[in-house]
């Protein structure tokens, strides 16, 4: 063992990696005509840092690595415990860190990565207890069960997942199979359809298939004990940085620049694969959806909801254990009613539930609707095209006099009121109507405990009478 000396330069706190250099050594810089060295620059407000990495040497060539060695040290600089470091490409650092860590020289293709900065981008402190090893335990190329490809992939095609995650998880089959089945099928089908999207949806897209595969490389360190569960959240939890911006160097590649075709293609593509599970596609889009609402110069902010895609706003009387499935599962049976499955209509629904709507006895849903021949990539567009004008007239219709109301798990819902939307804030409105109140009423449990009640007050009645 010999310890190495790794720093970075930068306005922002700053990490860099290396290995192989020995001995420790004096910083002189300059930042603002004022000469730091290692004695005072802890007591000047500039970002220096550095950091100590006892290394092997030759375990991690510069050139060749491989990806994937784990040696445990102590950097006893900024950690007092042992913890496992990874030999991985410069190029997955800077992915994986957005563009927060690389290696100090510029001219290695591979360093180390500790695992209290690649897992919880913690620079100092403690050291958590799925980082922590013990002096002497390691992880060479010959125990490693994945090839080295596995470990920094190029996001290129999409068997990494097959190839990679589900040689070390074997998740298919089970109901947290997200990672591999639902991935790979959607990773394939824009591959497939590439060049229906513009340039910008095709830069975005490979950068996002890229992003989604580097997200989930860590889950494949040797000493980390996951479940299919803990991949399928640690995939999910990637989603929104993805899809704001993929390529840490480049904010022009975003969602938030993606033009109103290249998103719902993408959108209603995902929305339309039924044979998936609702919690992954369901998830998928939702966080889609919040990743473009939060964007300050979409497309969205100036779309108008009133050609292929129409959003309607409905208030429903709401009760606190309503949840996110059972609001879902209300929408699906408007659709049914409305027959727009088999109309070609694509629908999605975002139900507005947050802290303040447990204290309301309302709550708000979007719908969005939109012509499956227009948008999904799956559709064989050999159907006749739907009439979105016929379907928003008869949802009035029938939301006016309250038939679309109904019962869902044991929970009557109410529609109180609804807007058809022309832009994304509802802002302007192509029809605005208040619903009858029809049917029954109230908490389908309300239901259940006045029958209770009911059966109790007949018992006491024919005791009374008894005595």
């Amino acid at each position: 063992m010999r310890w190495a000396i790794f720093f970075g330069f930068s306005t922002k706190i700053n990490f860099s990696l290396n290995s192989d250099f020995a001995c420790y050594v004096w910083i002189v810089s300059t930042v603002n005509d004022h000469q730091i060295t290692l004695v005072n620059m802890f007591t000047q407000a500039y970002f220096y840092y550095i950091l100590f990495l006892p290394c092997v040497v030759g375990v991690c060539d510069p050139d060749t690595g491989p990806s994937g060695v784990t040696e445990c040290f102590l950097e006893s600089l900024y950690y007092n415990e042992y913890q496992w470091g990874t030999c991985i490409t410069d190029v997955y650092i800077q992915e994986k860190s957005a563009g927060k860590y690389r290696c100090r020289d510029r001219t290695r293709k591979y360093c180390y990565y500790q695992c209290m900065l690649e897992l919880h981008d913690m620079e100092s402190g403690s050291v958590y207890d799925d980082c922590k090893c013990e002096n002497g335990q390691e992880y060479t190329e010959s125990n490693l069960t994945l090839p080295s490809r596995c470990y920094s992939p190029s996001g290129s095609g999409c068997s990494w997942y097959q190839d990679c995650l589900e040689r070390k998880f074997k998740c298919t089959g089970t109901e947290d199979d997200y990672a591999i089945m639902f991935a790979t099928k959607f990773c394939n089908l824009y591959l497939q359809n590439y060049h229906d999207f513009s340039q910008e949806g095709q830069q975005w897209i490979d950068a996002v298939r890229k992003c989604l595969q580097v997200s989930l490389v860590q889950t494949l360190r040797p000493y980390l004990s996951l479940t299919c569960k803990d991949v399928k959240q640690i995939a999910f939890d990637s989603h929104i940085p993805c899809y704001v911006q993929p390529v840490p160097e480049s904010s022009s590649i975003s969602v938030c620049n993606l033009g109103a075709s290249d998103f719902f293609s993408v959108f209603w593509t995902i929305k339309s694969s039924l044979i998936m599970s609702f919690d992954s596609s369901g998830r998928t889009i939702r966080s889609m959806m919040g990743a473009l609402k939060k964007c300050t110069g979409s497309f969205l902010k100036k779309f108008n909801f009133d050609g292929t895609v129409r959003l309607l706003k409905l208030k429903l009387k709401y009760f606190p254990r309503l949840t996110m499935r059972i609001l879902n599962g209300f929408v699906d049976s408007i659709a049914e009613k409305l027959r727009w499955q088999k109309k070609g209509i694509i629908w999605f629904s975002d139900p507005e539930i947050n802290s303040t709507t447990y204290a309301s006895s309302e709550t708000y849903m979007d719908i969005y609707l939109t012509d499956q021949n227009v948008y999904d990539l799956n559709a064989d567009n050999t159907n006749v095209p739907s009439n979105l004008n016929t379907a928003v007239n008869d949802f009035k219709k029938m939301a006016k006099i309250g038939d679309l109301n109904g019962n869902i798990d044991g929970f009557w819902i109410t529609i109180l009121s609804s807007q058809g939307c022309l832009d994304a804030n509802c802002d302007i409105l192509s029809f605005n109507i208040t619903s009858s109140n029809k049917g029954v009423r109230g908490d389908g449990c309300m239901c259940l405990l006045n029958l209770m009640i009911m059966v109790v007050g007949i018992g006491i009645f024919f005791l009374s009478r008894g005595s």
